[in-house]
């Protein structure tokens, strides 16, 4: 049998290396809570930078009614829009007008229910910052039959909208773009093969040019051989037409 003494020795022992175990864990986990909490943060505003900017607006309309919200836009930006209409009693549809700041109709949608939609704010005026921002009102209309009463208690829609901007980098007109660089070479690409085109004209008048030349000096050297055969045939006909004429006489003589 093993003493008493002998197993609680054994027990505290256990429970003494158990304890130490547990600290050294403890200790070791300590130093990475700190870590750990700094990259959580860091994931969020990560995916917080990654997500577009966006605002969440909700609205109700009552039967026969219209109702406008209205959000600020910078110019010549892309916009996108997610509304979604909930359910209710009675039958209502609703139509979809986003006007901007002159009261111009830049977007229209019958019998929205729940859809995405897109449009491109207005450019910046000339006597405006480029980067002032602009009222955009968007408007829930509801048209009632003209055989309906225009009002119905607890007949209703409500709206939900999200409206996201698209990230654009502003254009600087006097920076050049790759488009404005492609154009310039396609154009001096244009003008060098005109270029080339009328080297190759210059070289082929040239090469006619002297084709020419050198037919001419043959005709002319031909016409001089001729004129001088010919010169040489008449001063023989006319030498042996005088031999004739004086043999002729002198035989005429002797008779």
């Amino acid at each position: 049998m093993v003493p008493p003494s002998v197993v609680g020795a054994g027990r505290r022992w256990r429970a003494s290396a158990r304890n130490q175990r547990g600290a050294l864990g403890r200790r070791g986990a300590r130093p990475l809570l700190p870590f750990l909490a700094a990259a959580l943060l860091l994931l969020l505003t990560a995916a917080a930078a990654m997500l577009p900017p966006g605002a969440a607006l909700q609205l109700v309309v009552p039967f026969a009614s219209r109702k406008c919200i209205s959000e600020d836009l910078p110019p010549a930006t892309h916009v996108r829009g997610d509304l979604h209409v909930a359910a209710g009693h009675g039958d209502m549809t609703l139509d979809l007008f986003v006007t901007d700041v002159r009261g111009v109709v830049v977007y229209h949608a019958s019998n929205v229910i729940s859809s995405a939609f897109t449009f491109v704010t207005s450019p910046p005026s000339s006597h405006s910052p480029r980067t002032a921002l602009a009222p955009y009102r968007f408007c829930f209309h509801h048209q009632a039959h003209p055989h309906e009463a225009t009002h119905r208690p607890g007949v209703e829609r409500r709206v939900s909208v999200v409206i996201t901007q698209e990230r654009h980098e502003p254009r600087v007109p006097d920076v050049a773009t790759s488009a404005h660089v492609s154009a310039v070479e396609t154009r001096m690409r244009e003008v060098e093969e005109l270029v080339e085109g009328l080297v190759a004209g210059l070289d082929a008048a040239g090469q006619a040019a002297a084709d020419v030349e050198a037919v001419q000096a043959r005709v002319r050297r031909w016409v001089s051989g001729t004129a001088v055969l010919g010169c040489v045939v008449i001063l023989g006909v006319g030498g042996l037409q005088v031999w004739y004429l004086r043999r002729m006489f002198r035989k005429k003589r002797l008779m």
